[in-house]
Order: structure tokens, then sequence, then C-alpha cells
């Protein structure tokens, strides 16, 4: 244990998950010896390897952005349902006191910003928790997830946050299947790219998304068709898809 911040190490289990993601590299299969309980493909096996690469890592990897010094408040509401409200808002107007909190902004950069938090009341606040954020002196809300907590004393938390998306829109929508478009409309979260190259993003609730589906996103004019590529990220209340560009029909 290092100061306030307690860890685990995966100790020589990163070497040989290192050592096993280069086999299958070179060779472009899945090791005989290696019983995962079922046959998966490759790609799949590669992808949960390089998530816990990652994460087993004996440092952290380098944020994608440099941050700068700040110092201004955030207002922020958690859950896929507090984001969804605080979307719906009209603009100018603040969410309720028992909808959001108050925190003070440390550090910030293109990718996201560093928070401090009093620890009092937060039961609810963990890694891959769903944000929706509001700069001091800001006109709109933001999406993001947390990314990082510390402790630096008994009574603040230090919080990590990585920006989604700055334009993020509520949708409606539709889930085409092969008898068509159903007539019951689901709620989601649209992120459009913030940086160039990004790709879409889709949050919507568990289980809404079923691999070979596509959503119809309601619009006042015409429709949308997105089609997910993979579930980027479960959270509790929540799952990130990766789409396609949508394509206007």
């Amino acid at each position: 244990m290092t100061g306030p911040l307690g860890f685990f190490g995966a100790g020589p289990a990163y070497e040989a998950l290192r050592t096993l993601a280069a086999e299958i590299r070179n060779s472009g299969a899945i090791p005989s010896a290696l019983n995962l309980g079922n046959v998966y493909e490759t790609d799949v096996v590669l992808a949960v390897i390089d998530h816990l690469e990652a994460h087993w890592a004996p440092r952290l990897r380098e944020r994608r952005f440099a941050r700068q010094a700040a110092k201004l408040r955030l207002t922020v509401a958690h859950g896929f349902d507090g984001v969804l409200d605080v979307l719906q808002l009209p603009p100018g107007v603040a969410p309720v006191d028992e909808a959001a909190e108050s925190w003070i902004v440390e550090n910030i950069s293109a990718g996201g910003c560093g928070a401090l938090v009093p620890s009092l009341r937060q039961d609810w606040l963990h890694v891959g928790c769903l944000l929706g954020m509001h700069y001091e002196g800001g006109s709109h809300w933001s999406v993001g997830i947390v990314r990082r907590l510390s402790r630096p004393d008994a009574q603040r938390m230090n919080v990590g946050i990585q920006v989604l998306s700055r334009a993020a829109q509520p949708v409606e929508l539709r889930i085409e299947t092969a008898y068509g478009l159903s007539l019951d409309t689901e709620v989601g979260v649209l992120l459009p790219p913030t940086h160039h190259g990004d790709e879409l993003r889709l949050v919507v609730r568990p289980g809404v998304y079923v691999p070979g589906q596509r959503f119809k996103v309601e619009v006042p004019v015409g429709g949308q068709m997105l089609e997910p590529v993979d579930v980027v990220e479960r959270g509790e209340d929540y799952e990130l898809l990766r789409c396609r560009e949508p394509e206007i029909f």
C-alpha cells in the first residue's frame, strides 16, 4: 500500500499474459492447452487480454491529453437516468438540488478532468460510473465516465473523469428486427465524436441491445440507422456501444 491508494498487483501473471498475447498474435490461433471452457474467436480472446493487460500493468497508461491546472465548479449528475434527466433540461435551467452535486475541478484537458469531491455521501461513486457534467460558465452538458479514484484523506476524494462527448443528445430508438421496426421506443444517449477520428457511440440501458439488431434514431425529419459493432463497456445501469456511421434512409 502506498499513501492513500492501496492495490494488489498481478505479479508474474502480467508477464505470462503478455507472453500469451504474443503467442496468439504470432500464430493466429489460441493454444490448445488454454482451456477457456468454450470455443471463442481469436479477436475476442485478444480483446479480453488487452483489457486485462491495461488493468494489470505495473504502471498506469499515459493519458491521451496533457492536463492543466484549473479551479472551477462542476455540477454532476450520475447514473443513466440522471444523465438523461439533465440532458433534457432547457438551456440555462439547473437541475434540482437532489439530482446533482457540486464538485471542484482541479485539472482539465481535452479528454477529461480531475475533480475534488467531498466523500461524506458518495456511496454511489465508483470506477465506471456514468456522469453528466456541466462546467461552471459553460452552456451545455457533457457525458463522462469515472476512471480513477483516490482518497487523500478521510473527508475528500480525487476523481479522474474521461469525457465521452461534449455534445451528447438524448434520443428515442426503435429496434429493427427481421420483422420490421418495434412499435415501442427505447431511450438512449447519442455520443457524437469528441475528437477527429473518434467513433460514434451510443449509451443504452442493459439488455436493450441484442447482437445483430440495428436501431432507428427518431429525429424530427426522417431517421438515422445505427449499426452497433460491439459493446465497448458495461456499467451497473448502462451499456456503451460502438456504432458504425449512420446511414440516412
